[in-house]
């Protein structure tokens, strides 16, 4: 199940509700507006994404394994090119911490195709580690720029995905991980109708049902040493915990919340969350970087 980028109009609505709550996120949510049509431009005119092996879908579904496990899309070069090329101009214009130099010379000398191809690169450790070399080590400015990668490659991955969620049923799938992609979730919601928990990935944008009382990143289902918090005004928005792989996910009460989301703009509205999870040391990195 998939549904990126979403309409225009439920991302102005959406936007304007988080505003009302917070008006510093208005820069930040007004960007991903721009991000958002962007990435629908390209989605639209984009033709079917194949992968460099084929492999048997249904089995590797049915044994635990993502669609793209040991596996990697054939995205062309000059597509990329043009999507990281038109990122890069709209974060050019934004008050972002950015490498020194020609940010588009230095997108262009990292001919990186083929190691974008290939979802578990994209995970965010492994991603910071091979643009460090590109952009030092300063974190804010890795962030930034794995964020741009994330951007101008993740329509090639969303439209495989939409692809795939029409051939296949994800409800056998019982991982944290995605079915698609492999990588940890992004966020997860709980449902206002009966509390199920919904996971959606931040790369390829596919949700999927998963336990409750779980951890996605190592399925640890001890009670004891699983937990959550939040902020005592903001308890729809909580963080799920786990005390032994360290690892959390930042999820959303939609019964008490009273409106559906859109779970990019949720995680980017919440970044409140993530900092006082850090401060808590807890991570985004599974064990093993989470992907397959």
């Amino acid at each position: 199940m998939q549904n990126y980028p979403p309409p225009q109009d439920l991302v102005e609505r959406e936007i304007d509700a988080y505003i009302r709550e917070n008006e510093k996120t208005a820069g930040t949510l007004r960007f991903y507006s721009r991000v958002y049509q962007l990435q629908r431009k390209w989605t639209d005119k984009m033709p079917p994404v194949a992968t460099r092996k084929e492999q048997p879908a249904e089995r590797q579904l049915s044994e635990g394994r993502p669609l793209l496990a040991d596996n990697a899309l054939v995205i062309s070069e000059a597509l990329f090119n043009e999507t990281m090329s038109a990122v890069v101009s709209l974060a050019e214009n934004e008050s972002l911490p950015l490498p020194a130099g020609d940010l588009k010379a230095i997108c262009r000398s990292m001919r990186a195709v083929e190691f974008f191809s290939d979802p578990v690169n994209l995970s965010m450790d492994k991603l910071f580690f091979f643009l460090s070399e590109y952009a030092g080590a300063d974190e804010s400015v890795l962030s930034t720029l794995a964020f741009l990668v994330r951007t101008a490659v993740k329509p090639f991955y969303v439209v495989y995905a939409r692809e795939a969620g029409e051939k296949f049923s994800f409800k056998i799938w019982d991982r944290g991980i995605c079915p698609v992609c492999g990588q940890l979730p992004m966020l997860a919601v709980l449902s206002a109708e009966n509390g199920a928990r919904t996971l959606e990935c931040g790369l390829c944008h596919t949700r999927w049902e998963f336990y409750r009382r779980t951890c996605p990143a190592c399925h640890n289902s001890d009670h004891e040493s699983l937990s959550f918090f939040y902020l005592p005004e903001k308890s729809h928005r909580r963080v799920y915990v786990c005390h032994k792989c360290r690892f959390y996910v930042k999820t959303t009460v939609l019964k008490d919340l009273g409106r559906p989301i859109i779970p990019d703009l949720e995680n980017a509205a919440t970044m409140y969350l993530d900092f006082l999870a850090h401060k808590e040391g807890y991570s985004l990195f599974g064990p093993g970087d989470g992907t397959h």
